[in-house]
């Protein structure tokens, strides 16, 4: 199947991404653990050795700060109120995608690129706080 020309294309605005460095683990067929290099909410580049296969679905685990996905409730009420994001340093929120290996990279840094197709709204909702938070420069590593 080939694709329509260029001016018959739908435009669909890519999701902006950003260069991390974050632990995750890939259970497909096989398990892979590697580092996820490159992330939007729309998927994330996970350097790996061993790669899945073009099309393969596998569930991708890997964590965010939590201070770049704070919770809204405050914790305490009065004169120290103080909201979860303040008391989060450390702390990580785990994230759980469903998805598809989109593009294999054989040269270079190894690895694969997921194609999230179900993503939990909080999971969405800590990726896109973590992905705003280094796009805004935020004094905070990615690692």
């Amino acid at each position: 199947m080939t694709s329509p020309p260029r001016s018959q294309r739908t435009f669909r605005p890519r999701a902006a991404r950003v260069v991390v460095d974050r632990p995750a683990r890939a259970d497909g067929k096989h398990t892979s653990t590697g580092r996820v290099r490159d992330l939007s909410t729309a998927g994330a580049f996970v350097a790996c050795e061993r790669l899945p296969a073009l099309g393969e679905r596998l569930t991708l685990r890997f964590t965010v700060p939590a201070r770049a996905a704070p919770l809204d409730e405050p914790l305490v009420s009065g004169p120290a109120e103080r909201s979860r994001e303040r008391l989060a340093p450390g702390h990580d929120v785990v994230v759980e995608a469903q998805g598809e290996v989109a593009h294999r990279r054989t040269t270079g840094e190894r690895g694969v690129g997921v194609r999230f197709v179900r993503l939990s709204h909080e999971s969405a909702r800590a990726i896109q706080r973590f992905v705003d938070a280094l796009l805004a420069g935020a004094p905070r590593t990615a690692g």
